[in-house]
């Protein structure tokens, strides 16, 4: 053990980590103190005899994502910790993600997001393919991207039109529609291959009457596929 896991088994011996959870709660508290508690979380989140502890802390967890989504350190942190969270494949800790009803639309944000890093992005897909394992996130990704509408016709106005299309993709939670975005040529080679990684596992996971397979179709994602097929040299796949 390093001296730095001896430090944070220490905190969780002495019985911190709940004090340090409660301090989430407090909406009062400047963000550099939310972005340090996520930043003591992610670490402590490495070690397998706090993570059990820490479970109790996902609501807030996400509660905070939702709450600072412009702080791009606090997001880091955030998703970074849950990402640790799941490292042994711990299915209370998946059902406890999976509970939370704003898990979609935490991670919808930070995918459609230019201002969210390759990485942040990577955690969150990695996150989704976790979950997938969850027959109850399947069916949360199926009722947001089937929820989720958009302007197929035109209004009397354009410009009512156009604003009814920007403000439906600002509240778009169609996770699926997300992904199949991310498969695009011209976004990055490692976020394209994640994305197909993650949908596969939502493909696996689909319920009996293949819902996910039915939007995904929907969405164009076959489409998508296979423009990636027919231009194996383009610059970001290399």
């Amino acid at each position: 053990m390093t001296s730095e896991d001896a430090n944070l088994f220490e905190i969780h011996r002495l019985g911190g980590i709940p004090i340090i959870i409660s301090l989430l709660n407090d909406q009062q508290n400047d963000k550099r103190i939310v972005k340090n508690v996520l930043g003591i979380l992610l670490n402590l989140a490495t070690l397998d005899k706090c993570r059990n502890e820490i479970k109790s802390g996902i609501s807030m967890i996400f509660k905070v994502l939702e709450n600072h989504s412009s702080e791009l350190a606090i997001i880091e942190y955030g998703i970074g910790a849950l990402v640790n969270l799941c490292e042994d494949n711990d299915a209370s800790i998946r059902k406890e993600m999976v509970n939370q009803e704003n898990s979609i639309k935490v991670f919808s944000e930070i995918l459609k997001d230019a201002k969210f890093t390759e990485e942040m992005k990577r955690n969150v897909l990695s996150l989704i393919s976790f979950l997938s394992l969850e027959p109850t996130f399947i069916t949360k990704i199926v009722k947001a991207s089937s929820n989720s509408t958009t302007t197929s016709s035109t209004s009397a106005t354009t410009g009512k039109y156009m604003a009814q299309k920007l403000q439906n993709s600002a509240n778009d939670q169609s996770l699926l529609r997300i992904l199949v975005k991310q498969i695009d040529l011209t976004q990055l080679e490692q976020i394209r291959s994640k994305t197909v990684f993650c949908v596969y596992n939502l493909i696996v996971s689909d319920d009996e009457s293949g819902s996910i397979q039915k939007l995904l179709v929907k969405e164009g994602f076959v489409e998508k596929m296979v423009s990636v097929l027919e231009n194996p040299n383009s610059e970001n796949n290399e």
